[in-house]
């Protein structure tokens, strides 16, 4: 059975910063402000996908609160 909707199960520096839209100054200044957490296969540094949505929902979860407080 084929799924159109395959999702990666990790991602790289590079398509991590596309899918935030961030670059990757900002990406590792994620990471150092432990926002982020990152993998490490060798030298390669992976974020697993869902970290990413985590982190993305974190934001719209702060956005929602802020709008509210207003």
């Amino acid at each position: 059975m084929e799924n159109s909707e395959v999702r990666p199960l990790l991602v790289t520096v590079d398509g991590a910063c596309e899918m935030l839209c961030v670059s990757r100054q900002t990406l590792y200044a994620l990471i150092r402000k432990g926002r982020l957490l990152p993998l490490k296969i060798g030298a390669r540094t992976l974020f697993r996908y869902d970290e990413l949505q985590r982190f993305v929902d974190e934001l719209a979860v702060a956005a929602e609160a802020k709008r509210g407080a207003k």
